[in-house]
């Protein structure tokens, strides 16, 4: 059997001293627009030199944001309000997409020459360009265009974040390549790197989803992207039925899921967020659970997972607590375990190169963790 703890989530109250809009860090205007056309001017396909991107980060550095500086954000909808909250995510995606790109240019050599870290500069070069491109917003009708460029740009990203929360085909080959081409000593280093880049992966799509959500016509018991009263119980029943059609389609067959807890209890949260991580964790324990009963049966590890009605697998179970301030979720399942040896490697890119994983299962574990640390969770 094994237990998880997945979902580990502080909400700090909102003070009466809070803005009510997302203010970026000072930073001169004309430093910034010179700074701005030297990326412009002299990009190659893959972007700018170092210099002049890690300039642009630190001209203005990426801003963490809480979920209760965006509900105040997304809150008030005055003229002011919605100018200000576009001048900052016009800045905070620019200088975030700037980050991701020094972090993959500045990848060990063996790695920074393969196909995949190319792949992905171009790409988010091309995304850093267009934000790049946008003008200085400073009236009204400047937020009305910046908000329907937005959603231009939405859907832009569609083919970058389509499989989200998994990862693109160019970033997973970047984890592959990184296992081939590096040695074990250094992967703690990439590891961290490759978080970085992850991270702001989630951090991106966290704010331009929620100021699209903000600017759109509003939805009943929503702020943005959240939700004001997030059931986690009710979120962790939809991950399970989900899964169970994902796994029945895919297989033929799947574990039961019980969830165990108070569907009455709330907090204010992004429930996209819940759902990567439940649906994903479950996603591995529903599909060891077919593994190991398949081996137990007699069959192999590439068995595909044909089952009679009569046969009874063991459930999955999820169980959720939480306070006020405090949300856990815990997965517990009748898979055999893991190995003792395999144990360092779960929650990292490394369980690329471990005995039980398989193609099919992704990089779900390591983005898991990653999902659960955007907001301060564990």
């Amino acid at each position: 059997m094994r237990s998880l703890h997945i979902l580990s989530r502080r909400v700090s109250a909102a003070t009466t001293s809070q803005r009510a809009c997302l203010r970026h860090s000072r930073c001169s205007l004309s430093t910034y627009g010179d700074l701005t056309a030297a990326a412009l001017s002299e990009a190659s396909s893959e972007g700018p030199s170092l210099d002049v991107l890690d300039a642009l980060t630190e001209a203005s550095p990426p801003q963490p944001v809480s979920i209760s500086q965006m509900m105040l954000a997304s809150g008030r909808t005055s003229p002011a309000v919605r100018l200000a909250n576009a001048q900052f995510l016009r800045r905070e995606l620019a200088s975030r997409r700037a980050h991701v790109l020094s972090l993959l240019r500045t990848m060990p050599p063996p790695l920074a020459s393969q196909p995949a870290v190319a792949r992905l500069c171009v790409l988010n070069w091309q995304r850093l360009k267009g934000l790049l491109t946008l003008p200085e917003l400073s009236t009204a009708d400047d937020e009305k265009a910046f908000a329907a460029a937005m959603l231009d740009h939405s859907a832009a990203i569609d083919g970058e974040s389509r499989r989200w929360p998994h990862l693109s085909p160019e970033e997973e080959a970047l984890c592959v390549d990184a296992l081939g081409t590096l040695q074990r000593e250094p992967h703690l280093a990439v590891d961290k790197q490759l978080d970085a880049i992850f991270l702001a992966r989630i951090g991106l799509r966290v704010l331009h989803e929620h100021y699209i959500r903000a600017v759109q016509p509003p939805r009943q018991g929503y702020a943005g992207a959240i939700q004001l009263e997030c059931s986690p119980v009710a979120v962790c029943e939809e991950a399970a039925a989900a899964t169970r059609q994902q796994l029945q389609q895919r297989y033929g067959a799947a574990p039961p899921v019980e969830v165990v807890g108070e569907r009455g209890h709330s907090f204010a949260f992004v429930p996209g967020h819940v759902r990567a991580v439940v649906g994903a964790l479950l996603f591995n324990s529903s599909v060891a659970t077919l593994r190991h009963a398949a081996l137990a049966a007699g069959g192999g590890q590439h068995q595909q997972y044909s089952f009679s009605g009569d046969e009874r697998l063991p459930a999955v179970r999820v169980i959720v607590a939480g306070g006020d301030d405090l949300v856990q979720v815990k997965l517990l399942d009748q898979a055999g375990g893991i190995r003792r040896s395999s144990l360092s490697n779960v929650w990292s890119y490394r369980a690329l190169d471990s005995a039980w994983w398989r193609p099919a299962d992704g990089l779900s574990l390591p983005l898991t963790r990653l999902f659960c640390q955007y907001f301060g969770g564990s």
